[in-house]
């Protein structure tokens, strides 16, 4: 788990510093811009919590993590539903179908927005995503587990590795756009 925070910080924080040198955002008045990436980082994780409090809360995982809620055990409870991710196939955020919105939704924000706050919160809550799509495919070999969503918009393993691709290069192309 450790280990997986300090990879989406470091690419979080490699990302970002590549943006503020080429916008120059390293004065106070972009704080706001560091602070939007710095949530964005940490939001797409409260999609272990919506799994498990409102999608499905009779799973044992779900179950635990609740009891540990209600003792006050915060720490444990994360480290309950982080150690069962795996296991879970219908994510919100960890979807196909959330992510091809997320990234229409995303390129408008960069692009028409002036805000540095939600420019920074949805550039880094995509490289979050990417970096666990690509951490998903390189363990599993595929991304099964992506499949599932709003809209149960399947993509057969051969077309995975291009989508991966395809959404990555839009991704990168926000830095420009932005």
């Amino acid at each position: 788990m450790k280990r997986e925070i300090l990879t989406h910080y470091l690419f979080f924080l490699a990302f970002f510093i590549f943006l503020a040198i080429r916008r120059n955002l390293f004065s106070f008045s972009s704080f706001p811009f560091w602070l939007g990436g710095f949530i964005g980082t940490f939001l797409v994780d409260l999609d272990h919590f919506l799994y498990a409090f409102l999608l499905n809360p009779q799973d044992l995982a779900s179950q635990r993590a609740i009891y540990y809620l209600k003792k006050r055990e915060y720490i444990r409870a994360f480290l309950v539903l982080w150690d069962a991710k795996e296991n879970r196939t219908h994510q919100v955020f960890h979807s196909f179908s959330f992510q091809i919105i997320f990234l229409i939704l995303a390129f408008w924000v960069v692009s028409s927005s002036s805000s540095l706050f939600a420019i920074g919160l949805v550039l880094a809550f995509s490289l979050h995503l990417f970096i666990d799509q690509f951490s998903d495919f390189l363990v599993l070999g595929n991304l099964d587990l992506w499949k599932n969503g709003f809209f149960n918009l399947r993509i057969e393993e051969r077309g995975q590795l291009f989508y991966f691709i395809l959404s990555l290069l839009i991704f990168i192309a926000f830095s420009f756009v932005f």
